[in-house]
């Protein structure tokens, strides 16, 4: 069976201390790449999950209450490393991509989507139908920036729900998850402990399995040994018992699938070693 051939890039990267997304982390502030990933598929082309930071960040974050976002997780962003000057650098231009799956609505995960102007848009709809209705401090206390998303962004929508007719089957130890395609290579997985409709993507690579957990966590640790973040990152969480299940249910997922990279889309450790992996199966 033909498989995806994946990519992972880095979008800039925010700042943080590490010890608030993992509880036995480090005082020091350091650095979290955001990441995406070029999933080029054998039948419906190339399309991305997630986008990185762009520059309609910063537009949205120049003023209050927008301001509080980039404070509290100041951002860097250099032209070269936006998800269209690194796509580009590979062949690809922006109308090239024809899908882009949004893991969830935080701005360093869909600040790049105008950049994209062709691509539908799929997510979980209970995620989108939870922040349309949200403006001003109500939108930036969930870390959304509405201005990000493109104007059109309705008429480009692709939502997964149980009646949107997707084909679904059951991941254990998961259960329900949506197939895409219908054809096993992308499977969406909800995780909505962190935010309202996030949703993960587990991928038959030419690489081998891989699975895009977006922000279920930070760190690979936080999965093996079932750390959870600082309890005050704990009080930002959509739902923390649901968070709490999430990381458990990928532990245990991890331990059923030891082939399997897991890869949490602030990690520099995983990120790299998929890059390695996927270089020496290229």
């Amino acid at each position: 069976m033909a498989a995806l051939r994946v990519r992972l890039f880095k979008g800039g990267h925010c700042t943080h201390k590490e010890q608030m997304v993992i509880r036995t982390g480090r005082r020091a502030t350091v650095a979290f790449p955001s990441m995406f990933a070029l999933i080029e598929h054998p039948t419906q082309g190339p399309m991305l999950f997630d986008t990185g930071y762009g520059q309609p960040f910063f537009e949205a974050t120049r003023y209050f209450p927008g301001r509080f976002y980039r404070m509290l997780t100041p951002v860097q962003l250099a032209p070269h490393e936006t998800a269209v000057a690194q796509l580009q650098q590979i062949g690809y231009a922006p109308e090239d991509i024809r899908h882009i799956l949004i893991s969830h609505f935080h701005g360093d995960h869909v600040a790049a989507l105008r950049d994209f102007g062709q691509a539908r848009l799929v997510f979980l709809e209970s995620g989108y139908r939870h922040v349309k209705p949200l403006k001003g401090i109500r939108a930036v206390r969930l870390g959304y920036l509405p201005s990000v998303l493109p104007d059109d962004f309705d008429s480009r929508a692709l939502p997964v729900s149980d009646s949107s007719g997707h084909l679904q089957r059951e991941l254990p130890p998961f259960g329900r998850v949506y197939d895409l395609f219908g054809d096993g290579l992308i499977q969406l997985v909800p995780l909505e402990g962190h935010f309202c409709g996030q949703m993960g993507a587990w991928l038959q690579t030419e690489a081998g399995p891989l699975f895009l957990i977006a922000d279920a966590c930070w760190y690979r640790a936080s999965f093996e040994k079932l750390i959870l973040p600082h309890p005050l990152a704990m009080l930002l969480m959509h739902n923390p018992d649901r968070y709490r299940q999430d990381l458990a249910r990928i532990h245990l997922f991890a331990h059923q699938h030891p082939e399997a990279l897991i890869v949490p889309s602030h990690c520099p450790p995983s990120i790299h070693a998929y890059m390695s992996q996927a270089a020496v199966s290229a």
